[in-house]
C-alpha cells in the first residue's frame, strides 16, 4: 500500500493512492476511507505503469505526485520482469519515469524512495551522497 509524508484527513487537498493490486487497494481504502481514489497496477511492466498512469489521468489534474514506491531492499537475487527488466530498475527507476512523463504535469513532483526517510517517516532529509552513500543505497540511480 502506498504512503504519503501526511494524512488524509489531515491535508485540505484530496489525495489519491496507488496500490499494486486489488486487495492492496481494498486495504488502502480502509486504512485511508477519506481517499479520493486508489489507482491499481502493479508498475514493475510497463503495461501496468502506462495504465496506472492513465487511470491517474482519468482522475484529472493533481497538485503533486508522490514517488514512492520502491523495491530491491529485501531482494536476495535479481528477479526480471516480464518486459526483461530488472525488477529493481522497472520499479525505482522506469516506473517513476513513465509516469511522470505520460501524468498531465503535476504542480510538484516528490521523489522519495526506501532507505530514504529516518525512522518516523517522511521528512526533509539532507546528506551526502558520496559513494560510500550510493553503495550503501542501491535503490539510487
Amino acid at each position: 500500500m502506498a504512503s504519503a509524508c501526511w494524512r488524509a484527513n489531515d491535508s485540505p487537498e484530496k489525495v489519491i493512492l496507488h496500490a499494486r493490486d486489488h486487495s492492496r487497494a481494498d486495504a488502502a481504502r480502509a486504512a485511508l476511507p477519506e481517499c479520493e481514489a486508489v489507482v491499481v497496477g502493479d508498475v514493475s511492466t510497463l503495461a501496468e505503469t502506462k495504465a496506472v498512469a492513465a487511470q491517474g489521468n482519468e482522475l484529472g489534474p493533481m497538485n503533486a505526485v508522490i514517488h514512492n514506491v520502491g523495491t530491491g531492499y529485501n531482494d536476495r537475487k535479481r528477479f526480471e520482469t516480464e518486459d526483461g527488466l530488472s525488477r529493481i530498475f522497472a520499479v525505482n527507476v522506469v516506473a517513476p519515469y513513465v509516469l511522470t512523463a505520460l501524468l498531465k504535469q503535476p504542480e510538484r513532483l516528490i521523489f522519495h524512495q526506501l532507505g530514504h526517510a529516518p525512522r518516523g517517516g517522511c521528512r526533509s532529509v539532507r546528506r551526502p551522497m558520496g559513494k560510500e552513500t550510493m553503495e550503501r543505497e542501491p535503490s539510487i540511480f
